[in-house]
């Protein structure tokens, strides 16, 4: 197969099939077509990125080149079946996921069928169809599967002007645990942080407008730096007082305290570990900490 002259076949046409979909063919990319389930999860695509040949699965037939599967992880092996039923996936077949959590093993049939299979994730958060399609350039893409699709992967990902990365199969979690925690705990945090606000009056709308500029300012210093060089707060001073006022007042919500204190615990050792406290800081710290999760543990287990 000579990847210049390939096409491309997306399966899946979300938020992530879509994006890509527009930003490979302003690339210079091929699209085969577009598969979806029904003709009214594929309706809108048209006119988000302009002609292009449309299927359904009752109806989907032929050999594809290059099949890239932009669908939700619970689905990616029962549709990689079908699609292998069908007679879409032959041996000189590439077949890519985008989960960033599954590896390339969970292609199955298409392994079964001697195709070259993997995943590839793009290490970026995609918007609602609403809003217009980002460049992608720069993105970094982690890559886990055979020499043939390792190929085709790297030719897209430099398409789009993104950086390209290697992973192993056994690596694929562990990368996605890592991309969870930077991203979607960031959501909880900030939940947290204008809960706190609601105790103080403050509304939320204006107190998220107050509180950008340090979150931003926070984030910049933590990436030119490291987190451990950049930390700031009551733990890394070693003020004891004003954590268990913080803990005193977070009585008023416990959903917020159970998340404070083991964020709490866990920036002490990373002050420890950076020499920021001394010894007897360290320990009133631990003790303080320690004896509120052992508590809170006792009456879990005592609500069960």
């Amino acid at each position: 197969m000579e990847i210049k002259n390939s096409q491309i076949t997306i399966v899946g046409p979300g938020r992530v099939g879509t994006h890509i979909a527009s930003l490979v063919r302003k690339a210079g990319w091929s699209i085969q077509s577009i598969i979806g389930r029904t003709q009214a999860s594929i309706a809108h695509i048209k006119h988000e990125i302009g002609h292009v040949n449309l299927e359904t699965f009752d109806l989907v037939a032929g050999y594809r080149d290059i099949l890239l599967l932009t669908v939700s992880d619970s689905v990616i092996a029962s549709v990689c079946e079908a699609l292998a039923e069908k007679g879409l996936i032959h041996s000189n077949t590439v077949i890519i996921h985008t989960s960033g959590a599954s590896n390339s093993r969970v292609l199955e049939a298409a392994i079964d069928r001697q195709a070259s299979v993997a995943s590839l994730h793009p290490l970026q958060t995609f918007p609602s169809r609403q809003a217009p399609f980002a460049d992608l350039a720069g993105t970094y893409w982690f890559f886990e599967g055979g020499h043939r699709a390792r190929d085709v992967a790297s030719h897209i990902v430099s398409s789009l002007g993104g950086h390209f990365h290697v992973l192993k199969p056994e690596q694929k979690i562990a990368y996605h645990l890592s991309a969870t925690i930077a991203c979607n705990s960031m959501n909880a945090i900030l939940e947290a942080s204008l809960r706190c606000s609601d105790l103080a009056g403050i509304h939320r709308d204006e107190m998220q407008r107050a509180i950008r500029p340090l979150m931003q300012s926070t984030l910049d210093s933590m990436l030119l730096d490291s987190p451990t060089a950049s930390l700031t707060g009551p733990v890394s001073r070693g003020d004891l007082t004003t954590v268990e006022s913080h803990v005193t007042e977070l009585s008023r919500l416990p959903e917020v305290r159970d998340i404070y204190i083991p964020l709490a615990n866990f920036l002490l050792e990373m002050a420890d570990n950076s020499g920021r406290v001394d010894c007897d800081t360290y320990k009133k710290f631990s003790d303080f900490f320690n004896e509120f999760l052992v508590a809170n543990r006792k009456n879990m287990l005592e609500n069960q």
